[in-house]
């Protein structure tokens, strides 16, 4: 059964298009809280709670920046027994400008790159040895690792225009974490290798949860009390 329902949506203006988020579902919305940047979308079947980040990039390598790089944090809880499909996705929808795009992966890295000649952008979201290996704590049920680690179950898929991650099947209170990073810069040639374009927009979706968590708290402590 195709989703049917469209949970959540928002849009990131990017100096290629505008880029959509988006969580669509066969069951239906049935309640939506925004509070300190946090929204909190309850579902048929499925609590998520969506967090939107300014992405660190102080840690790149010497040389590299980027002009933007934003994260949008997943956190998903099953509340019931009812049957529900969840898709997520960060994705182009519309290339009204000229733009190159395809799958620029790493370890631990699902990863697709749009260029012109003039911007580019990265997206990345963590891959299935990622969340094999990683410490998802809570956010991770056992019994997917064996599936996860030998490819079994496949998370999320590079698309044409963008990155689609289906949900694993959970189970009664089981959670999941999945995190999307996009990441711009003008397209230019590196500065430590002057001969190869610049890769900074890939290495700045390459983060851990960790590291987006820390930034997640930094943030909401500027802001002070709410």
């Amino acid at each position: 059964m195709e989703p049917s329902f469209c949970l959540y949506k928002a849009h990131h203006k990017s100096g290629l298009g505008v880029f959509e988020v988006r969580i669509d579902s066969t069951g239906e919305l049935l309640g939506t809280e925004s509070k300190c940047q946090a929204t909190t979308i309850t579902s048929a079947g499925h609590r998520i709670v969506m967090k939107q980040v300014v992405a660190p990039t102080a840690w790149l390598p010497a040389g590299m920046t980027v002009d933007s790089a934003v994260a949008w944090l997943f956190y998903i809880t099953k509340l019931n027994e009812l049957s529900e499909r969840l898709l997520i996705s960060l994705k182009l929808p519309d290339m009204v400008l000229p733009v190159d795009a395809g799958a620029n992966t790493g370890q631990f890295l699902t990863a697709i790159e749009f260029e012109n000649s003039v911007r580019q952008v990265h997206l990345g979201t963590p891959d299935e040895e990622y969340f094999a290996w990683s410490d998802q704590a809570a956010w991770m049920p056992s019994r997917l690792v064996p599936l996860l680690s030998d490819y079994k179950l496949l998370v999320t898929q590079v698309e044409a225009n963008g990155l689609l991650t289906q949900v694993p099947e959970l189970f009664i209170n089981e959670g999941f974490y999945l995190h999307y990073i996009l990441a711009e810069s003008p397209r230019r040639k590196s500065v430590a290798y002057p001969d190869e374009w610049d890769v900074a927009t890939w290495y700045a979706v390459d983060q851990t949860r960790s590291m987006l968590e820390a930034a997640w708290e930094e943030q909401q402590n500027a802001l002070g009390p709410r």
